[in-house]
């Protein structure tokens, strides 16, 4: 009895319960990018616009790169994006978003948008826009 018992003991630990594997990570469901983002100058005034990429979407936000225009350029260096606004959802008839800001001369401008979903996932950068004023 006592070799039964540790047996079906020793096949308990052996095997345990559920499969044994390494744990992975639940899928996310990629949020939809921008991959249409076009800019135009008015004067001073520099507008982006976008179609906007999926329905369920809490709003975008729109990061600049800006470099004095005097410093030669960096092929190799990292660009460094801060984020300068945050637009929430308006669904219109042309499903289209826009931006606008008045932009300093002398430098280099680098602009993206980056998709928020309703669960707040982040979709990958929207093609970048260049700008130099």
């Amino acid at each position: 009895m006592k070799k039964t018992f540790k047996f079906i003991i020793l096949i308990l630990l052996i095997y345990g319960c559920g499969k044994k594997d390494l744990p992975v990570p639940p899928l996310q469901i990629q949020v939809q990018k921008v991959t249409d983002l076009k800019g135009s100058l008015y004067g001073d005034i520099l507008k982006i616009e976008w179609t906007i990429p999926d329905k369920k979407i809490k709003g975008f936000m729109i990061y600049k790169s800006k470099n004095p225009i005097n410093i030669p350029k960096c092929d190799t260096c990292p660009l460094t994006f801060q984020r300068i606004a945050f637009i929430p959802i308006l669904y219109s008839s042309t499903n289209r978003m826009s931006f606008s800001e008045k932009i300093e001369k002398g430098y280099n401008m680098i602009y993206k948008v980056i998709v928020v979903s309703e669960k707040g996932d982040l979709s990958e950068d929207s093609n970048y826009i260049t700008f130099s004023f």
